[in-house]
């Protein structure tokens, strides 16, 4: 029934090829929809101080970008998860404003909105 990678003859490197591509389109759409909002969430609360929202909106978007392919936005999103983890520094202006120049490029690029006043 099985061979020997544990898939179906016939159909399992089909739809596994099927299953990965709709994923990815998953992840691309909640991409697209939630990175404005998480951007916004990101600058805002690290000039507000609110250090743990700020680490958990940027652990998010840094996992998202990655699987869309964002590595840039994602190492961004990776320092200033740490920045924040520390709760002691402020998120450099610079490093916030790396996050919208990153994140620009990758929705740019994604096919998304670039308006992140929503």
């Amino acid at each position: 029934m099985f061979d020997d990678a544990g898939e179906s003859p016939g159909q399992g490197p089909v739809e596994s090829s099927q299953q990965r591509a709709q994923a990815r389109e998953v992840m691309l759409s909640a991409f697209r929809s939630e990175s404005p909002q998480l951007v916004l969430r990101i600058q805002s609360g690290a000039v507000e101080g609110r250090y743990q929202h700020v680490r958990h909106c940027a652990r998010y978007l840094r996992s998202v970008s990655l699987e869309v392919g964002a590595s840039s936005l994602a190492d961004v999103c990776g320092e200033i998860e740490q920045i924040a983890a520390g709760g002691e520094g402020e998120v450099p202006v610079e490093t916030l404003h790396d996050l919208f120049v990153h994140w620009l490029a990758a929705i740019t690029v994604l096919g998304g909105a670039t308006d992140v006043r929503h």
